[in-house]
């Protein structure tokens, strides 16, 4: 069973956090933006809003959706079992450009095969947090609720103390 710990520390809660806090940054540039430009145009100061709020609307909507996926991982983190699995080969995401996923094989209690993807969230581009290489043919721990379908990714598994990851 997850812990709050385990969940707070997952690859996965800090992904999705660190989607918040860009998506938030980009909105404040936006209002300055829109603002600057108002006051140097000599734009109606409602005008620079209404494109500011269009633009907050669209962001917005994803700052919500991450916020409350963050808020229902928490909410039902008894439903997560934890699985240690292998990641093969990195795949590449077509949607999220320069970001890898990988497909994981679940061997449940019954002895049953599930296969899932990760989310998009390993890349060797620079400023990458997670590196695609670091985490390829490696052991990671996941949880995964059958229940809803889901797979969290906590970290890799073995880390000593004091290094990237927790062990878990």
């Amino acid at each position: 069973m997850l812990t709050d710990e385990m969940v707070k520390d997952s690859l996965e809660l800090k992904w999705r956090k660190r989607n918040i806090k860009f998506s938030l940054i980009f909105i404040g540039v936006l209002f300055l933006v829109a603002l600057g430009c108002c006051v140097i145009n000599e734009f109606p100061i409602v005008f620079g809003l209404c494109v500011f709020l269009i633009y907050f609307l669209i962001c917005g909507s994803f700052v919500l959706y991450e916020w409350i996926t963050c808020l229902l991982i928490y909410k039902q983190k008894a439903e997560y079992v934890i699985y240690e699995v292998v990641f093969g080969y990195p795949e590449i995401s077509y949607l999220a450009k320069g970001y890898d996923y990988f497909t994981v094989a679940i061997t449940k209690k019954d002895g049953d095969v599930v296969y899932r993807k990760t989310k998009p969230m390993w890349s060797d581009y620079f400023g990458s947090k997670n590196k695609t290489w670091e985490y390829s043919n490696e052991k990671v721990t996941v949880a995964y609720n059958e229940q809803r379908d889901k797979l969290i990714v906590l970290g890799k598994y073995g880390f000593k103390e004091g290094e990237n990851e927790r062990n878990y």
